[in-house]
Parts: C-alpha cells; structure tokens; sequence
C-alpha cells in the first residue's frame, strides 16, 4: 500500500506492516513492526531509533555510531571497536571485540 500525503512524499507500508517513508528529499525511513525507526539518507547511512530513544547510526562504510539518551556518542568502527564520545565531544572509552550484531 503506498499513501501519499501533504507533508511526506510518499509512505509505503510492506507486506510485513513495516511502514516506509520516502520524504521530499529523497531519504528513505522505515518504521519496523516494533516501531523502531530506520532512516537510509540519501549517501546511504542508515539511522536507526529504538524504542527507548537510543539513536544508532550506520554509516556507507558499516560503521555503527549510537547516540543514547545522556547525548554521549558511541562508535562502533566496521572491525568492531568501540569508542565512546561524551557530549563534549572527548572520547573517553574504547574498547575491542564487540558483538555489533547485538545491537541490530
């Protein structure tokens, strides 16, 4: 089913429920069936936003940024290290060998 209204492009809902959306700019968000969403912009990197507001961001390269609720900035690079950046901006964490898959 795809729906057009005033203030997005264009909303397409799959045969699984999940609802996406293309806005004018050409981006596409998807709403999973858990109402989590996940935005591909239009380079290619997709966001993603829980229920619980935590923001996690896949760039083009596979690398996995979260951003939780406290606003620190944590990335998670495509071999799988992770780097905590506080609202700040300093980084303050880095750690090896984590499970990315945990996270998707």
């Amino acid at each position: 089913m795809i729906v057009y209204d005033n203030s997005i492009a264009m909303i397409v809902y799959d045969s699984s429920g999940a609802k996406v959306v293309y806005d004018s700019s050409g981006a596409m968000i998807v709403y999973d069936n858990n109402g989590a969403m996940v935005m591909y912009d239009s380079s290619g990197a997709m966001v993603v936003y829980d229920s619980s507001g935590v923001m996690i961001v896949y760039d083009s390269s596979g690398a996995m940024i979260v951003c939780d609720s406290s606003g620190a900035m944590i990335v998670y690079d495509s071999s799988g290290s992770m780097i905590v950046y506080d609202s700040s901006g300093a980084m303050i964490v880095q750690c090896q060998s984590l499970l990315i898959s945990s996270y998707t």
